[in-house]
């Protein structure tokens, strides 16, 4: 789905902001229901990626939540090193595997890249 296209302008938006304004005051409930319309929106053009994005949110909520049990800095700085280092991994996977599979004539890797995955993994932090 394009952001300029007729199904998106009459058929995606309106409901998203009319379902984002009534539940202003709802903040869980407002955030639920933009992470479900951000689903809606990226499984509509890319299905096959859904669960890869599921999975990133996760792993990065998960290391959050644990480094917000935590006070010792070099912990917390760890912890927040190796979800980087996660999420670049997952970003060099789909950007370079495919082209040094190439290099050394293996078939490993995609040569598809998930639509806004560099957007996500670099606006996560």
């Amino acid at each position: 789905m394009v952001f300029s296209s007729l199904i998106f302008i009459f058929g995606f938006l309106p409901p998203t902001l009319i379902l984002a304004f009534l539940s202003k005051k709802f903040v869980t409930l407002q955030n639920i229901i933009l992470l479900l319309a951000s689903f809606i929106f990226y499984s509509y053009g890319e299905p096959k990626y859904i669960k890869l994005f599921i999975c990133i949110i996760i792993a990065n909520w998960l290391f959050a939540l644990l480094s917000g049990f935590f006070k010792n800095k070099i912990v917390v700085r760890t912890l927040g090193s190796f979800a980087i280092i996660l999420d670049l991994c997952v970003l060099f996977w789909f950007k370079y595997a495919a082209w040094i599979g190439r290099a050394f004539n293996s078939s490993i890797g995609s040569s598809v890249l998930p639509i806004g995955i560099s957007f996500y993994i670099f606006q996560s932090y």
